[in-house]
């Protein structure tokens, strides 16, 4: 799946040097991703609003012109509760305002490589990590722990899937579905039903009794 990254700074040279960096991390882990640039938060704003492709990681600058980081991401959090956000500056006196935002990490500038490193392994692997199932709807992008997946259900041109907590209709054929799912978990008991195995407490002639 490909990973977006949004960097929003107001200093172009610095967010060139930062996209290299992001590339030759990403590239030498065989990652594919796309990145995108934003001179302020109003553009990073009205990009977000135009439902363009949402971002999963943000580099934000706290320090711009206009409209700075910090209220930037207030703005984006009361939409979207799971784009990663980095804080990016060149002073570390805002450093508790991620807290509001559940900012993922914060940054200062010049960038340490490594640390930059660290924290792009450690959302990719929070992210697509074999034990949760990934998917996007209208693009929002959705994580499932395989082990709260009850059963999927067949529906026209889509997929219903049914967790313990939600229903989600997945824009998928359901043997699209069946083919991202481990086989080793998850079995095609019907042509329009899929059934978590961990999750059989009874198998009748009836049917396939599930549990919570």
């Amino acid at each position: 799946m490909l990973y977006r990254i949004a960097i929003c700074d107001d200093d172009r040279e610095f967010g060139a040097d930062l996209e290299q960096s992001i590339t030759q991390i990403l590239c030498e882990r065989k990652v594919e991703f796309s990145i995108r640039h934003y001179g302020s938060g109003e553009e990073l704003l009205q990009a977000l609003n135009d439902e363009e492709p949402a971002p999963q990681m943000i580099f934000l600058d706290v320090l711009m012109d206009g409209l700075n980081g910090v209220d930037t991401a207030k703005q984006i959090r009361r939409k979207d509760g799971q784009v990663s956000v980095v804080f990016i500056t060149s002073t570390d006196q805002y450093v508790f305002s991620g807290y509001e935002v559940h900012a993922l990490q914060y940054l200062l500038k010049p960038v340490d490589v490594g640390k930059l490193a660290q924290i792009l392994e450690y959302d990719l692997k929070r992210r697509f990590d074999r034990n949760y199932f990934t998917f996007e709807i209208r693009q929002t992008t959705y994580q499932v722990p395989y082990d709260e997946i009850l059963y999927a259900e067949s529906e026209l041109k889509a997929t219903r899937l049914i967790t313990r907590n939600e229903t989600y209709r997945l824009p998928l054929q359901i043997s699209d579905l069946e083919a991202r799912l481990p086989a080793r978990q998850f079995c095609r008991c019907h042509r329009c039903f899929i059934v978590n195995v961990g999750r059989i407490a009874e198998i009748n002639a009836k049917g396939i009794l599930l549990h919570q």
